[in-house]
């Protein structure tokens, strides 16, 4: 099995629907790649984000006729021994994630792959999701 790791700040919107909708997709295809997530915060809980997932994933996720399979799991941050872990790595807003892969792990920066799905407050989830979905549709078609 190959795996996938999404990144976006705080692992609660962008990258859980990444994950969520790439592993749907992957098992649809039959794919032998499988997504997991993760924040670039090392602190998560300073966001003081409301339960374990947002509702944006979660509504996103239903209006697809999905069900989120890890909507118990709570953010987790990255660590630099998970970079040893994965096959392939995708940053969800470079703009927003490139200082903090800068940062904190400057030897991965070059391993990683960066869009452009801005976070709420700058995007309307709906059109972020939309993208994601495009964008995950690509990825998944180079890596099979």
């Amino acid at each position: 099995m190959k795996c996938i790791l999404f990144l976006c700040s705080g692992n609660y919107y962008r990258s859980r629907f990444a994950e969520e909708y790439f592993n749907h997709l992957a098992d649809k295809l039959g794919s032998v790649w499988r997504a997991d997530s993760k924040g670039l915060y090392q602190d998560l809980s300073f966001l003081q984000n409301i339960g374990s997932i947002s509702t944006f994933t979660i509504k996103e996720l239903e209006r697809r006729g999905l069900l989120c399979k890890n909507h118990n799991r709570g953010p987790i941050s990255v660590s630099d021994d998970d970079f040893s872990k994965y096959d392939h790595y995708v940053a969800m807003d470079k703009d927003e994630h490139y200082p903090m892969i800068e940062r904190l792990f400057p030897h991965m920066d070059a391993a990683i792959e960066y869009w452009d799905i801005k976070d709420i407050g700058f995007e309307d989830p709906l059109s972020a999701c939309e993208r994601i979905v495009r964008n995950i549709e690509i990825l998944i078609e180079k890596l099979v």
